[in-house]
């Protein structure tokens, strides 16, 4: 997968030393590269379990997150770091 005007100016043997960004393509590694925040994540899934216990489903639903991928990654590291833990119904409770 490379930036259609890249392969079509090679296409032609013209030389292009940069992605158009705007193809498909460059479209695509541009929403993959989107910065999240990990710390407003932390500071949300925090204030949501600050009353009560959450399934990471529910978190979600709250917490609307871009990538959920990558937020199910930062809940896995707030676990290995010991700010959460699991309920008997595996939800989330803050520790």
């Amino acid at each position: 997968r490379q930036c259609r005007q890249l392969v079509i100016s090679a296409y032609f043997d013209e030389i292009a030393s940069q992605p158009c960004g705007i193809c498909d393509v460059c479209l695509d590694q541009k929403k993959k590269h989107v910065f999240i925040d990990p710390g407003q994540y932390r500071k949300e899934v925090l204030q949501a379990l600050e009353d009560k216990n959450l399934t990471a489903d529910e978190l979600i639903q709250m917490v609307r997150p871009r990538e959920k991928e990558k937020f199910l990654e930062i809940l896995r590291m707030m676990t290995d770091r010991g700010e959460l833990s699991y309920d008997r119904g595996w939800g989330f409770k803050k520790v």
